[in-house]
């Protein structure tokens, strides 16, 4: 089954920004997904020390089926860097029960003056 997912962001009045990406998975089978950067983490030890930390969008997803319906379980993580070398996490983790060819949001998140979205798409793949 191909799901097709749509992340969109939002920040104050502005329109929102989105990102699509899309997983094909056998039922059971576990996916990841990774969009994003591989940065630099100061670590205040000796000489400036740093490490490298993935930030971005990452998706862990596996579903399976209860009679017709599909239930989409779901790791979702955002991160990004900011100012000072910090980085900002938003950790989601719980099932999503999208409608078969509808998208249908399974996260909401509200945090600061940012909005965030995801809406997955289930479609059959031949």
């Amino acid at each position: 089954m191909r799901f097709d997912f749509a992340l969109s962001a939002t920040e104050g009045a502005a329109a929102p920004a989105t990102t699509s990406f899309a997983l094909t998975l056998q039922e059971g089978e576990r996916g990841e997904l990774l969009v994003g950067k591989n940065v630099a983490v100061a670590t205040g030890g000796p000489g400036n020390a740093s490490v490298r930390q993935d930030v971005g969008t990452r998706i862990h997803a596996q579903f399976h089926r209860v009679d017709e319906d599909v239930v989409l379980e779901l790791s979702v993580e955002l991160s990004a860097q900011e100012a000072g070398g910090t980085i900002r996490k938003i950790v989601f983790k719980g099932n999503g029960y999208p409608a078969m060819g509808k998208a249908t949001p399974v996260m909401n998140v509200e945090e600061d003056k940012r909005r965030y979205q995801l809406t997955v798409t289930p479609t059959k793949v031949r």
